[in-house]
């Protein structure tokens, strides 16, 4: 039996037979919906090492501590990520006209909760009283609080080119310094959302342990302290912590998302202050900060001085004040010389302050950031570059909006850079009918607009030279049948990467969802992206022609008994850019989830083929993994990729997990490339994780 005859088999194996298993009745967990909220995101992301740990920790929090909504603030609520705008208003007037709710499902009388909406809150909220919370009081939260140790270990059982000996034709950044051991250690006590304080440590695999460059063992330390309610300090943070504003136009600390196949969630619902508690060794700030709020008016003042990540211009200069680097390095890797000469290179000091005022439906914020690096950016640009920052230090300032009048909600900020460069971005989410509503952005960052900590909506990340209109819309077509899609027309004003003149771009998604039962979910989606890049590289003179991507998914979610669920996919690529033949390829996964009869263990697991002929059309999809761990491999090439999940739950105290993952590739002889070689075609990945509580 050949390869795609066997895919064929299998197509008809899962989705003609699965079907015909009997139906059955299950309370929605967790994993479900976090793991929807982190698919959504992922899928859009061209990246398998994204940081979603700020919103798992959030959801995470609210399965193991429901959040009362008799008591919930407008803050909490939204901080969920599983309500629009209108919803959350509706379910305020509604305390405020009717009084507590009596049972969750009082939410069915509410306009715009729908069953599915309903379902996915069930895991995270609860009824309770509206008694008035307590003042904050340390013996009260130490006594109450909870202290978590989690602890996890990994490695691939391969040998890489990175870790083999030496030789005398060896560069030296071609081997790694350290074993091929990944160890993460975290220690959190939380009481609430009143009191967190805690630390986390992680080397990475090819990083010394305790000799070499981080003779004081891991080579990533992070600490926090984090209180909040205590009388007009409505947040202090100590150490390492987010600081995030507005619509994250002006600053914006950690992961924010961008297009989703949730079309309607395009509003940043900024926290201001949350502890860091993640892996990331560059993309927070260490310091100290506060919320300040008196009556309607709230006041943020945050200071910040770590050292970050740099590639230097001159390594040898012995004149700090001429040093200059030519880049930031974000991977938080320090393997090679290379890597380890980069690591901590220059000083960066930030200084912020933001001040907002609330009342009913109308939010209003300003803020001024000061940025500082103890070197100059010597960047070297080419054309593209030419508006890239070029000196040690600069000042951004912003003002943002967030008004909800009837069914529109408004919002929106407009931000400058101290050398004249501006950016906004303004929006509305519509609600035209219980059963309709769109969403609409229009953004207008100029080539000259530069932060460094900008993270807002668009189509890259950095936030300067594009343009663009983002129309999405949400529409319940027949009970349990909801249609959503997005177009989002952008273009690019400045040359950028791989585009030598002005350019555009069209992307656009639709996808169809039917709830056909409490056990049976289905949804098929479309995407495609195209743009303008250059045609031939090898030209003197670059002319742009279109370069697109298109992606048709099908997925079924089935649950067939309180033990055992099934999640089963078919995605298709295809790919036409310039100089190589149009690539295409194909994913097909099963999926399952089984819980043993103690229900104390849970076995989760995956089977995938893959045949994808060129690397522009590879596949993304996210998969389950160990607590905190998040994994969104690449489909490329020909073969075919399992793993497993044992998830034990000894007590309420003691859990653990461990994850095994093979990749085999047909037709190839190796794995990989440069350090991450294997000189056979196979990958094995092995994770285990423990986590104790008290």
């Amino acid at each position: 039996m050949t390869f795609r005859n066997l895919y064929s088999y299998l197509v008809i194996t899962l989705f003609v037979t699965l079907p015909l298993v009997s139906f059955s009745q299950k309370k929605e967990l967790k994993n479900d919906v976090i793991q929807q909220r982190i698919e959504f995101i992922a899928q859009q992301y061209e990246s398998s090492t994204i940081d979603f740990s700020n919103l798992i920790e959030i959801l995470t929090y609210y399965f193991d501590h429901p959040l009362n909504i008799n008591t919930a603030s407008q803050e909490e609520l939204e901080s969920l990520n599983l309500l629009t705008p209108f919803q959350t208003r509706t379910l305020i007037n509604y305390r405020i006209k009717n009084g507590d709710l009596l049972t969750i499902y009082e939410l069915r009388n509410l306009e715009g909760f729908d069953f599915v909406t309903i379902q996915n809150l069930i895991p995270f909220i609860r009824v309770a009283s509206s008694r008035k919370p307590d003042q904050f009081n340390l013996k009260r939260s130490f006594k109450f609080g909870t202290h978590e140790v989690m602890s996890l270990w990994g490695r691939v059982l391969e040998e890489q080119e990175g870790y083999t000996p030496r030789d005398s034709t060896s560069s030296p950044n071609s081997r790694y310094m350290g074993d091929p051991n990944r160890l993460y250690l975290r220690y959190r006590f939380k009481h609430s959302d009143r009191l967190s304080f805690g630390f986390t440590a992680e080397k990475d695999p090819g990083e010394e342990f305790f000799k070499g460059s981080n003779p004081n063992g891991f080579d990533f330390y992070s600490a926090h302290l984090f209180a909040s309610k205590i009388g007009i300090v409505k947040q202090l943070a100590v150490g390492d912590f987010h600081g995030q504003f507005g619509q994250g136009l002006t600053f914006w600390s950690g992961f924010s998302y961008r297009k989703t196949a949730d079309a309607l969630n395009v509003i940043r619902y900024a926290r201001k202050l949350s502890p860091y508690t993640s892996r990331n060794e560059n993309n927070f700030l260490r310091g100290a900060g506060t919320t300040i709020q008196i009556k309607d008016f709230e006041f943020t003042g945050f200071y910040s001085k770590k050292n970050i990540d740099a590639n230097l211009a001159d390594q040898d200069t012995l004149n700090a004040q001429d040093r200059a680097f030519t880049s930031l390095q974000e991977s938080g890797l320090h393997r090679t010389p290379g890597e380890i000469a980069d690591k901590k290179a220059i000083s960066e000091e930030i200084i912020g302050a933001n001040l907002s005022w609330s009342k009913k439906s109308v939010k209003l914020g300003t803020r001024v950031i000061h940025s500082k690096y103890g070197a100059d950016f010597d960047r070297s640009p080419q054309l593209y570059q030419k508006f890239l920052l070029d000196t040690n230090q600069w000042y951004n300032a912003g003002l943002d909006a967030n008004i909800l009048l009837k069914n529109i909600n408004f919002f929106g900020e407009f931000s400058m850079s101290n050398n004249g460069g501006w950016a906004y971005l303004g929006g509305a989410l519509i609600q035209l009918d219980d059963r309709l509503s769109i969403s609409i952005i229009n953004r207008n960052f100029q080539p000259d607009y530069q932060s460094i900590y900008s993270n807002s909506f668009g189509e890259r990340s950095d936030n300067n030279n594009e343009k663009g209109t983002y129309v999405g819309f949400k529409a319940d077509i027949l009970s349990g049948v909801v249609l959503t899609g997005y177009v989002d027309k952008y273009q690019f004003d400045w040359l950028s990467y791989r585009a030598d003149g002005p350019s555009e771009g069209l992307d656009y998604m639709l996808r169809l969802q039917w709830q056909v039962s409490r056990s049976l979910n289905v949804y098929t989606r479309y995407r495609k992206e195209t743009q303008k890049n250059n045609a031939n590289m090898d030209e003197a003179i670059h002319s742009l022609r279109d370069v697109s991507r298109s992606y048709l998914r099908f997925h079924m979610t089935y649950k067939a008994s309180d033990k055992l669920k099934l999640n089963s996919r078919i995605e298709t690529s295809t790919s036409d850019y310039p100089g190589v033949p149009n690539g295409k390829g194909f994913v097909i996964y099963q999926d399952f989830q089984f819980k043993f009869m103690d229900f104390k263990s849970t076995l989760t697991g995956r089977i995938a083929l893959f045949d994808v002929d060129d690397y522009n059309a590879r596949i993304y999809a996210y998969e389950n993994d160990v607590l905190y761990y998040f994994s969104v491999p690449a489909f490329y090439r020909r073969g075919t990729r399992a793993f497993l999940v044992y998830h034990y739950k000894l007590s309420r105290s003691f859990e653990f997990w461990i994850k095994a993952s093979r990749t085999f590739l047909s037709h190839e002889t190796t794995f990989g490339s440069g350090t991450e070689l294997i000189q056979e075609p196979r990958r094995t990945d092995i994770r285990a994780q423990v986590r104790f509580k008290f």
